[in-house]
């Protein structure tokens, strides 16, 4: 390369590098000290066992109406999208979601159908939550019904709203969220979580409630202050490593800098590739380069999940008798029919939709009539029964199923498709390009690898020193940027005043 262009070029890198560093040299800071609060403290949430412990037992004794009688009087003409019998205060109900993921409920008792539950009958449903689980008993505070806020902005499809906020008097102010359609307790938070979020997810993922509200926006601004910190840092590598070579070759030092720019530059050379991988595996979260829907993806899950059209013909369901069931959900396993039944523990039992149907579904059967409809042949067939490196189990998550079945389609995308037997569920998909992506966003940002994941501290103490040289290559940015701001006003103000400026040397130097 010709010599003038490539001093052009580290001219325009330096220049990058140093103003993208004054602008941005903060926000990179907060995000690897938020990083460190996310390893002990996660987004709010409830997770399944906290769910389970809140719920009544299932009365099935008092059940009168099944899901096709529960549909009809909902104005349900087709099998609704999900159907859950449960619980709501003394009496069971069927809680039906239609195509347009609006959610009717009906009582199982009389097939009434019911309205949105109304302040008082949330705080009703929220004492007898907490109750359950061991909670001290006592009437929350009603904090009023709302569409989202800053606890409920992460998941909010699956959080149902709207949603009544209620909070109790306890030890760790919990804050409990009722669905108004469904009128189950799906979120909670306490004082600490709250607090340790604010300076944990809310900066690290740039989650302001009017901010995350508007989701294009949101991921445009994340994008972009993202990418523009992995420019900075990658051309702060590139000038690093050049300003090395010229000082081996003139010196034989590997740095010539003195005082903070010398820590800058050695923690650069450290710390860069650290603050590279995170910048880019952060930026990649984003799915900068979407792709488009997975047509076989969603051709097999259609085939495999899927209510049908219409209600079978020999639709004849039977709950099984006895207790200690917290629900009963309806699932369709390729066109025919099941209730699958959950207990407190989390097992799971199944009982027939279907006249002279057998006592469990044939899974295998299933997966071949899933075949036969979305046209897509089954490659191959695996049976997990550990994680691996792309199906895994992450911290500060409710484990995933064990074993499942693996299936490879034959599809130019080389699809998987994951089933958990148990269940019956479809637990993930995935392809090609989700496979990759996997270890371009899980895999760089938080390190989630088979081998340390199954060596939780050793992944804790390399993540908690990666964040720290991070960070302190961070605060020696923000301090060179100081050191450059101020030899500019100093320079600018001895211009203005017409006399010549008495700048430290090491300020000039910097300002140049």
């Amino acid at each position: 390369m010709d010599a003038a262009l490539l001093n052009a070029l580290k001219r325009q890198l330096q220049l990058w590098h140093r103003w993208l560093g004054v602008v941005l040299a903060v926000p990179v800071l907060l995000w690897f000290l938020s990083g460190a609060v996310l390893l002990f403290v996660p987004f709010p949430r409830l997770s399944e066992a906290e769910s389970r412990a809140g719920r009544s037992d299932l009365a099935l004794a008092a059940v009168r109406i099944d899901a096709r009688q529960a549909a009809r009087a909902a104005g349900l003409d087709a099998p609704p999208q999900r159907a859950r019998l449960g619980m709501l205060g003394a009496r069971p109900v069927w809680r039906l979601s239609d195509g347009e993921e609006r959610w009717h409920l009906v009582g199982a008792d009389d097939g009434r159908v019911l309205p949105e539950l109304d302040a008082s009958a949330a705080a009703a449903v929220a004492r007898d939550f907490q109750r359950r689980r061991g909670q001290a008993e006592s009437a929350p505070q009603y904090l009023g019904r709302i569409e989202r806020d800053q606890w409920t902005l992460n998941g909010l499809s699956g959080l149902r709203p709207p949603l009544h906020k209620l909070r109790f008097a306890d030890a760790q102010a919990t804050e409990l969220y009722v669905s108004a359609s469904t009128g189950e307790a799906v979120r909670d938070s306490t004082r600490s979580e709250r607090g340790w979020n604010w300076v944990g997810a809310i900066v690290h993922w740039i989650y302001p409630t009017a901010l995350r509200a508007q989701p294009a926006l949101w991921r445009q601004v994340v994008m972009w202050l993202s990418g523009a910190a992995l420019f900075a840092a990658l051309a702060g590598v590139a000038i690093g490593a050049w300003r090395s070579v010229d000082a081996w070759r003139r010196v034989r030092r590997i740095s010539q800098y003195r005082g903070v720019y010398a820590w800058h530059h050695w923690l650069g050379w450290g710390g860069g590739w650290l603050m590279l991988s995170w910048l880019f595996s952060g930026w990649m979260s984003m799915g900068p380069m979407r792709a488009p829907p997975n047509p076989a993806l969603e051709r097999w899950r259609d085939a495999f999940s899927a209510p049908p059209p219409a209600w079978p013909a020999h639709w004849r369901p039977r709950l099984p008798a006895g207790e200690g069931w917290l629900e009963a959900e309806l699932v369709w396993l390729a066109g025919e029919p099941w209730l699958r039944m959950q207990s407190r523990r989390g097992g799971t039992a199944w009982a027939p939709a279907l006249a002279g149907a057998a006592s469990a579904p044939d899974l295998a059967a299933a997966v071949r009539r899933a075949e036969a409809y979305s046209g897509l042949k089954i490659a191959a067939r695996q049976r997990l029964q550990t994680y691996d490196a792309y199906y895994l189990q992450a911290t500060h998550r409710d484990p995933p199923p064990l074993p499942v079945w693996r299936l490879r389609l034959d599809d130019p995308a080389a699809s998987w498709v994951q089933i958990a037997p148990a269940r019956g569920d479809i637990v993930a998909v995935s392809d090609q390009r989700s496979r990759a992506e996997r270890w371009l966003y899980h895999g760089l940002h938080s390190w989630d690898l088979p081998w340390l994941l199954e060596r939780p501290r050793l992944r804790l103490g390399l993540l908690l020193a990666g964040l720290a040289i991070g960070a302190a290559l961070a605060v020696t940015a923000i301090l060179v940027a100081c050191k450059r701001l101020r030899a500019l006003v100093l320079a600018r103000t001895a211009r203005r005043a017409r006399k010549p400026a008495v700048v430290p040397r090491r300020l000039a130097d910097a300002a140049a």
